[in-house]
């Protein structure tokens, strides 16, 4: 960053074609930082980061936009049209597929996030989930192989958290992969195959299944 302070420190790991996976750590810790730079919003200083085996440096933001898609923590900083049908349909339309096949994707993408007919309602009329909703909308509407979402449920009541996940667990036994990014361990242990730990800008340790309940005790008693 500007201010000298490197963000990620010797950082390698690698994410599988259909992993669900989460990345959690406090906030300075890196974690955002580190899933900008699969899909080229950041390009690292040193070091490689591949996506399909090829360097993110060498594919740039537009084609790697059309692999990982990445919803923001607030989707009042991606959402930026008077209509949800215009939101949604803006990826495809950069693409400049056909009206026919744009249409389509929009009508698939609201039906997969609960927002089915609501596409000339204006996006900021509705609540802060129905905004993620959109947001996750536009993404999906672009057809990507990774689905990246930075701390989805922040700011959400605990019902409408529920509906949330199990939306995303949808997507991903549709073969679609995830990237949850939290900063909250009992969230996502249920959710994810494997659960990537950072701290102090690095990656500190892995949690897979088989080694879930361990962590959760381990978490409960560090927050007792």
């Amino acid at each position: 960053y500007p201010s000298g302070v490197k963000a990620l420190n010797d950082v390698s790991m690698t994410i599988y074609e259909g992993d669900m996976v989460a990345i959690i750590g406090q906030n300075g810790s890196g974690k955002t930082t580190l899933a900008k730079h699969f899909n080229g919003l950041l390009m690292p200083t040193a070091g490689e980061v591949d996506v399909n085996g090829l360097p993110t440096k060498d594919q740039g933001v537009f084609k790697l936009g059309q692999k990982v898609g990445y919803v923001f923590q607030n989707p009042d900083h991606q959402i930026f049209s008077e209509t949800i049908f215009d939101e949604v349909s803006f990826g495809p339309r950069l693409r400049k597929l056909p009206e026919d096949q744009i249409k389509g994707r929009v009508e698939e993408a609201l039906e997969a996030v609960g927002l089915a007919g609501m596409e000339k309602e204006d996006p900021f009329t509705l609540t802060k989930s129905g905004r993620q909703r959109v947001a996750v909308a536009a993404v999906l509407a672009t057809k990507p192989e990774v689905l990246i979402l930075d701390e989805p449920t922040k700011g959400i009541d605990v019902g409408t958290k529920s509906e949330f996940y199990q939306m995303i667990c949808a997507f991903a036994k549709q073969g679609l992969g995830i990237i949850l990014i939290s900063s909250e361990l009992p969230e996502v242990l249920g959710l994810s195959d494997r659960i990537i730990v950072m701290r102090s800008r690095k990656i500190v340790g892995e949690i897979n299944r088989e080694t879930a309940t361990e962590a959760l005790v381990l978490s409960m008693s560090m927050i007792d």
